[in-house]
């Protein structure tokens, strides 16, 4: 069991320490760095604790098979997250391997990126025409694609060309709350002989209602019934959850197990320093490739030699949310590094020049004006230009005036 996880041992074998013992949480957190494990490992935990034997990685039995392959009815996954780029690197590996393993694992990631979409799941939440695109693409998947046992040339173009409307649904990283209360309800319904289990990837999203909805449920704890948490900032969900939950950290991996990781999922030998970077090689809207982009927002908005036209015309000219998503996270981290940098006292050059000019007190309040920005831009699915410029041009105007 868990020979799917890589790189955390220590964590796998509390897991299987408390199933050994039969103390395992009705409520769990993982917690920890996105693309180390938690996710691969929720499924897992799901598998053994149904599985009609010992929860060998290779048993067959008819609830590892559900399991397995994402038709399991004691399982709810609750997500906002793409695997768009997951799909994409296992059909780069299949067109260059044919081997047969990757079909599964691209038929896997389209079932995955399906379950939330569910219709009682989306009810009442997504727009008409959204939801008449997630019901022909998933009628197009599962009737023309789960099926098989091999892929054309055609099927492949065409798998990324229909699971890159999905993305374009999701407004917000926060899972609605019309949403949770459906989950809600499927927690009630009995399932005898069977351990249910909702994994909801991406709880530091949900709003403070959502917290509250979810708390109250963790509070009665059902029957057979299991909660897995997923979250890259624990700092985010409320304490009173957290006191509820089992908590399971999972450590970032090494270059060791980070080429194990690569090798037996992609058949990949080149190096990496982390999974992001691998799927980010293909991602447009990745930091190596956004990177320009961010330095010159940055120029414009803190250099005089810019005028306040030119940093109108440079943010108008921006239209994809998600890029801008991506710019305001970097130009967020940027600063972060540049005060870091301060506070070391290092004479090393700056990353930007023009931040070296601000002082650290105007630098630090813009970083928590942009970061309180950020929140509501992601909570609300705020106007991604009209945030852009709600944020910049003031203080565009207060660097034209020496006030910054």
């Amino acid at each position: 069991m868990f020979t799917n996880v890589i790189g955390q041992n220590n964590m796998i074998s509390l897991i299987k320490n408390d199933l050994s013992k039969k103390r395992l949480a009705s409520s769990m957190i993982f917690y920890g760095n996105s693309n180390i494990g938690k996710l691969t490992t929720a499924l897992e935990l799901v598998r053994v604790m149904n599985c009609n034997f010992k929860g060998d990685s290779f048993c067959e039995c008819s609830n590892c098979v559900k399991i397995k392959s994402l038709s399991f009815s004691g399982l709810l996954f609750l997500s906002r997250r793409s695997f768009y780029y997951y799909i994409l690197e296992y059909i780069n590996s299949y067109k260059r391997d044919k081997n047969e393993k990757y079909v599964e694992r691209i038929k896997y990631y389209i079932t995955l990126s399906l379950l939330p979409l569910q219709d009682f799941l989306i009810e009442g939440v997504v727009y008409t025409p959204d939801k008449k695109i997630i019901s022909e693409l998933s009628e197009y998947f599962y009737e023309n694609i789960i099926s098989k046992q091999q892929f054309t040339s055609v099927d492949l173009d065409t798998i990324l060309k229909k699971i890159a409307p999905l993305e374009s649904i999701y407004k917000t990283p926060n899972v609605p709350i019309n949403t949770i209360r459906a989950m809600l309800d499927w927690t009630y319904i009995k399932q005898p002989n069977v351990n249910r289990a909702v994994i909801i990837d991406g709880i530091e999203y949900f709003e403070e209602s959502s917290q509250n909805i979810l708390l109250k449920r963790l509070e009665e704890s059902g029957e057979n019934l299991y909660f897995i948490l997923i979250t890259g900032n624990i700092t985010k969900i409320y304490n009173t959850i957290k006191s509820r939950c089992r908590l399971y950290f999972f450590k970032n991996l090494n270059r060791e197990d980070l080429r194990e990781l690569l090798k037996r999922n992609f058949n990949e030998n080149d190096s990496y320093s982390s999974m992001k970077d691998f799927f980010n090689r293909s991602n447009k809207l990745s930091k190596m490739n956004i990177y320009d982009d961010v330095v010159n927002i940055i120029n414009h908005v803190f250099l005089k030699d810019y005028s306040l036209i030119s940093l109108i015309d440079l943010i108008t000219k921006l239209s994809d949310r998600n890029k801008i998503r991506n710019i305001f996270e970097e130009i967020i981290t940027i600063f972060e590094n540049e005060l870091l940098e301060r506070e070391r006292q290092s004479n090393d050059a700056p990353e930007i020049k023009a931040l070296r000019k601000i002082s650290y007190s105007d630098l630090e309040s813009i970083l928590n004006l942009m970061k309180i920005t950020f929140d509501k831009f992601e909570k609300f699915n705020l106007n991604s230009v009209l945030t852009l410029e709600g944020i910049f041009y003031p203080i565009k105007s207060m660097v034209e005036n020496n006030e910054i």
